[in-house]
C-alpha cells in the first residue's frame, strides 16, 4: 500500500489469504503461504475505511465519501454502488446470517442494508 492501511479482514472465500484496505483505493489479498507476494483485490478513487465479505462472493468496501462499494470477488467487478452516508463509512458488518448489513458512517447514521437487493 502506499497509503494508510484502515482495515483487514479474513478471507473466507480462500481461508489461507486475508484482505487488507487502505488510503490509496486499494484492496489487497496476501496469502499466508507466501507473505511477499500480494494480488491486487481491487481498486476504488477514494480511500477505504472497512471491509466486509459475504457468502455469495461479494466483498463491501466502506470509502470516505460514505459510499460503499459492492464487489465482486472472483471477477474483480463492481455489482452496486450504495451512497447514502454523508461522511467516511468506517465499519460494515454482516449480520450471521447473512441476510442483511449494518454500516456505520462518520455522520452519526447507523444504516441497514438487504444483501438480497442492496437496497436500505
Amino acid at each position: 500500500h502506499s497509503g494508510s492501511v484502515y482495515a483487514l479482514i479474513k478471507n473466507p472465500f480462500q481461508p489461507i489469504s486475508f484482505f487488507s484496505a487502505a488510503g490509496d483505493g486499494k484492496v489487497l489479498r496476501w496469502n499466508f503461504r507466501e507473505p511477499d507476494t500480494v494480488y491486487l483485490a481491487a481498486k476504488v478513487s477514494s480511500n477505504i475505511f472497512s471491509l466486509c465479505t459475504l457468502k455469495q462472493n461479494c466483498l463491501l468496501l466502506g470509502q470516505m465519501q460514505g459510499g460503499i462499494h459492492v464487489l465482486d470477488v472472483n471477477s474483480k467487478k463492481e455489482i452496486k454502488n450504495l451512497a447514502f452516508h454523508k461522511n467516511g463509512v468506517f465499519d460494515i458488518v454482516a449480520a450471521e446470517n447473512e441476510k442483511v448489513f449494518f454500516a456505520a458512517g462518520g455522520d452519526g447514521v447507523l444504516s441497514l442494508w438487504s444483501t438480497l437487493n442492496f437496497e436500505l
